[in-house]
């Protein structure tokens, strides 16, 4: 008597049943991952000739306003090396589409999420960027809710956003090499110290990054004349800056002061110095910027000089 099949009794498996859910599982894990490809998707498809390039012109409003904030304020956790919630913010293609939703939606600033979550407070666990984290400004904020509102273009430039806040370039502040001007010193270290032993206070470096020089006879001991003059000679290319009031110098100290081709300022007044002398140093300095001196030792053929040189004359009643 044949015995009746358990129902719970497991069916074997068969190579056509076996086939039939790797096929399966495959497709699933291929449409899973290609959810998340969307980027690759467009990308190959622009390569294959199916679809035109999704890419921003180097300058569009996108590439030299929107970018720049994107950079500074999302891609260390949305970029090539490190990719957040499958967002990148890093390229124009993967902002419009990469992410679990396009960040750009329609094409209005307050249904992006790109811009909503910008915009909540920094106690929000939502919030982008994160607590401890700098947020745009309301100038940086306002480019990009222009640039959505505008339909998140790629090509449109900078003149067609009329109402975007002016670019603010930062200034780089170049940095200072302390080894060099250590270095630069101590070529003249030798001669720098016997004219202070000698005139104490009479030379210093303009600033303490600097290797440059300024003379001064304001606190001198005595008078500045041709001799004190002769002395500081051999630091002539290193002196930037001088001030002499009162001193004995002549025509003859003038061709001294001629070859100090870094003065950028110099106060020449009540010395003895001839108009012609003056001429001959405002001739010979490239650098020079600022030149106070007699009044009476200014003249047109002077000033016409001056000006040429974008010099700037004071003149002084000693």
């Amino acid at each position: 008597m044949t015995q009746p099949q358990d129902q719970n009794t497991k069916q074997p498996l068969t190579a056509k049943r076996y086939f039939a859910w790797v096929g399966l599982l495959t497709f699933l894990a291929i449409s899973l991952f290609l959810s998340g490809q969307k980027v690759f998707l467009l990308n190959t498809a622009a390569k294959a000739g199916l679809l035109e390039p999704i890419v921003a012109s180097e300058t569009s409003f996108y590439s030299t306003r929107v970018q720049p904030i994107l950079t500074k304020y999302c891609v260390e956790c949305h970029g090539a090396d490190k990719i957040k919630g499958d967002l990148r913010l890093d390229g124009y293609v993967q902002t419009l589409h990469s992410g679990a939703n396009d960040v750009i939606r329609d094409y209005a600033a307050s249904d992006s999420s790109l811009i909503t979550r910008m915009a909540l407070p920094k106690v929000n666990l939502e919030a982008m960027p994160p607590l401890g984290l700098a947020n745009p400004t309301d100038e940086e904020m306002l480019v990009l809710k222009l640039w959505i509102e505008a339909g998140a273009s790629g090509t449109s430039l900078p003149s067609d956003f009329p109402d975007a806040p002016a670019l603010i370039e930062e200034i780089q502040i170049p940095t200072i090499d302390q080894e060099a001007i250590a270095k630069e010193r101590a070529v003249h270290e030798k001669v720098f110290a016997e004219i202070d032993n000698e005139f104490p206070h009479m030379i210093s470096y303009i600033s303490t990054d600097s290797a440059l020089l300024r003379v001064t006879n304001f606190s001198l001991q005595g008078e500045f004349d041709g001799y004190v003059l002769k002395k500081i000679e051999p630091l002539a290319a290193k002196i930037a800056s001088i001030y002499l009031r009162g001193a004995t110098i002549d025509d003859d100290g003038a061709a001294i002061i001629a070859t100090m081709r870094n003065i950028e300022e110099a106060t020449l007044v009540r010395t003895r110095l001839s108009k012609v002398a003056v001429l001959s140093i405002v001739q010979n300095l490239p650098k020079l910027q600022r030149l106070t001196l007699d009044k009476k030792l200014i003249t047109d053929t002077l000033r016409s000089v001056a000006t040429a040189k974008n010099i700037r004359l004071y003149g002084v009643t000693p």
